[in-house]
């Protein structure tokens, strides 16, 4: 059912009042809800009971219609007025279309013409309303969706789903999101299922967690955050202003990552580790800050506490591949049942990772390269079991999150390896002094060598 429009009727004379408030405005929807014989007296009218219509008398005692209208529109925008004169005065009507009267109407009172005036008003109003009304649940559906497209934004950007400038600048301002400075942020929680499990925290609500403590703290430090998540990991853009410097960005940023550490810390017990991008002021580069910071976090695995890692600091290292000079040794030693020297082996190449810092993800293929290349120089009788095994550990190794740990996984799984060749029965050992007898008697001839 259509809202009653209310109408404010002001004349100073009160036949003319009285018989406009008398018309059957019901017909209509509308009802007189105030009478008023001058402006003053109207214009507190207004304050209170806020009209939508405004019936007044243009020449009326102490303030004229024109300025009433003026000062009401002041008190309430949204009032429509009709003026009524008894002068047909050119520069009355020039007056009222300044203030955004609806009508001009000549008395004596044509209320059939008012009726049809008031008709349309209340057209209008009711339009207007319903406009706002959708205006409004659209905003809020908008508002409440502003994560999501938040997220989905942040997703494609750093995803690449989205190139060039324009459309980049586009998309952002639509989220009334300006990046005139911004660098980003790689974000690792050192969190297991098991500590999950332990903890009696659901993944889910942990994610929440976390992205609710990074959100709410860069927002402090800077103007605008952008966030994208999986299990884990966590990347976000931070914008900040123009007239912020480079060193500036990156120190309010490393504060801020400080203080989510603590945050993690105190309230959820994990520990959380950030990579820093470079800064930039070109949102095409967006997806390379996001290397950087990813390349910048993976660094953690050098450390054995939370850290935070600035891109600017490892980026003049040298982007040499690394690989592993040693495998020669831990096969000699796997193969001597020799557990001492594979362990020092392994103890040497993990204090050389700790010198040199490679990138993780090149450290991470070599040591699996180095597991099957051990297993397939290393003959076993019954190897099957180990292949099994190299499965299981590869996939630990790939998900591993500090040296330490990828460094334990490898030596665990040669140890493995020598401990079954110390244990192989010897008749092994016996069978394989006999084939080297056996070659001997019938190459003797020969020139041999120890290799052969």
């Amino acid at each position: 059912m259509d809202r009653i429009c209310k109408i404010l009727v002001v004349d100073d004379e009160w036949a003319i009042r009285d018989g406009i408030a008398s018309y059957a405005w019901e017909e209509l929807g509308c009802k007189v809800v105030g009478k008023a014989e001058n402006g003053e007296e109207a214009l507190l009218m207004v304050k209170g009971i806020r009209p939508d219509i405004i019936i007044s008398d243009i020449k009326m005692p102490e303030m004229d219609g024109i300025t009433f209208i003026e000062k009401a529109k002041e008190i309430h925008p949204a009032a429509e007025a009709i003026l009524l004169t008894g002068y047909d005065d050119f520069a009355f009507a020039r007056s009222a279309i300044r203030l955004g009267v609806t009508d001009y109407l000549l008395k004596p009172t044509d209320f059939e013409e008012l009726k049809r005036v008031v008709e349309k008003l209340c057209r209008k109003i009711r339009q207007n309303e319903a406009r706002q009304a959708y205006y409004r649940k659209m905003q809020e559906c908008y508002e409440r969706s502003m994560p999501v497209l938040s997220h989905k934004v942040a997703q494609d950007l750093l995803g690449g789903k989205l190139c060039g400038r324009e459309e980049i600048s586009r998309q952002l301002s639509l989220l009334n999101i300006q990046l005139s400075e911004f660098l980003v942020v790689s974000a690792f929680l050192d969190c297991g299922e098991e500590q999950l499990k332990e903890a009696g925290m659901h993944q889910r609500l942990l994610e929440f967690g976390v992205t609710n403590i990074c959100e709410e703290i860069f927002k402090k430090s800077c103007e605008n955050v952008l966030t994208d998540s999986e299990p884990y990991q966590y990347r976000f853009i931070l914008g900040y202003s123009s007239f912020c410097d480079d060193s500036a960005c990156i120190t309010l940023c490393m504060q801020a990552c400080e203080r989510i550490q603590r945050e993690i810390r105190n309230y959820i017990g994990q520990e959380i580790s950030f990579g820093i991008s470079q800064v930039s002021r070109d949102p095409g580069q967006l997806q390379l800050c996001c290397k950087q910071a990813i390349e910048a976090c993976r660094r953690k695995a050098f450390f054995e506490k939370a850290c935070i890692i600035c891109y600017r600091d490892v980026s003049q290292e040298e982007k040499t591949p690394w690989r592993i000079e040693s495998q020669q040794q831990l096969i000699n030693g796997i193969l001597a049942g020799c557990e001492n020297e594979v362990s020092q082996v392994m103890r040497a190449l993990s204090e050389e990772l700790e010198r040199q810092q490679p990138d993780i993800e090149q450290v991470k293929a070599a040591m699996m390269e180095l597991m099957l290349y051990c297993l397939k120089n290393t003959e076993l009788v019954q190897p099957a079991q180990e292949l099994l095994s190299l499965r299981e550990n590869m996939e630990r190794v790939n998900g591993s999150a500090t040296l330490r740990e990828l460094c334990d996984i490898v030596k665990a799984f040669l140890l493995k390896l020598t401990l079954r060749h110390g244990e192989e029965p010897a008749d092994f050992h016996r069978k394989t002094v006999e084939k080297i007898v056996l070659y001997i008697e019938e190459h003797y001839r020969e020139d041999l060598f120890l290799d052969s």
